[in-house]
């Protein structure tokens, strides 16, 4: 996982990188976990799945093998999306990610009808 074993250039990656599709800021949480966030953009197309897959692999093999070990927390910010995107980025993830997984963090879809589904689900 560390930067010696990605066989990923940043060209490969560029594209989505552009895009914002996902990122890693160099923060951390409490115990130490890089933190890989996808943002919520409304207007950024759906990529493809080696898209996916490319671009997690080259976010993981930022950080050091120590924090590797670690884990990650992603973060999964679908505020002005459905939860049907939610759930599709869910499943790319725990069908594909090449680090451990501490956490995820999902802030949920804001709007008036995904509001009234959440509010049912969590009461």
């Amino acid at each position: 996982m560390g930067e010696s074993q990605c066989t990923l250039t940043l060209m490969d990656v560029a594209e989505s990188l552009q895009a914002k599709y996902a990122y890693i800021s160099g923060g951390k949480a409490r115990n130490g976990c890089p933190v890989i966030t996808f943002p919520d953009i409304p207007a950024l197309p759906e990529i493809t799945e080696e898209q996916y897959r490319n671009v997690v692999n080259y976010l993981t093999s930022i950080p050091t093998l120590q924090e590797v070990d670690l884990g990650f927390v992603v973060i999964v910010d679908r505020r002005q999306c459905g939860w049907g995107m939610v759930k599709t980025l869910l499943h790319r993830i725990s069908a594909f990610f090449p680090g451990l997984v501490q956490q995820v963090l999902v802030l949920r879809p804001t709007g008036l009808l995904q509001r009234t589904f959440t509010g049912m689900g969590f009461k």
